[in-house]
């Protein structure tokens, strides 16, 4: 667990400078924003689960921001990327 606060950290530290504050937080993990401040320094691995996931998402839009910005990929590619990706990620999860 030791090693998983940095990153825990860091992808809570991208979170609030995306969404701004806790409560914008908590709606976007899904979580109440009264658990998601009490186990800030003590978080479940559940917890730590929403943040990263949460986290990944904010840089895989980042991502692709950046790609259609420096490598000139269009508006349709990107959208396409994004629905490939999320179609990859769809067959991963549990029924």
């Amino acid at each position: 667990m030791r090693n998983a606060l940095p990153l825990y950290r860091r992808n809570l530290q991208i979170l609030l400078a995306v969404h701004g504050s806790y409560s914008e937080i908590a709606k976007a993990i899904g979580v109440d924003r009264a658990y998601l401040y009490r186990n800030k320094n003590a978080p479940s691995r559940k917890l730590q689960s929403r943040v990263a996931c949460e986290a990944g998402l904010i840089r895989l839009r980042e991502f692709i921001k950046l790609a259609r910005a420096e490598f000139h990929i269009s508006d349709a590619d990107a959208q396409r990327l994004m629905l490939s990706i999320n179609a990859q990620l769809a067959e991963r999860l549990p029924p």
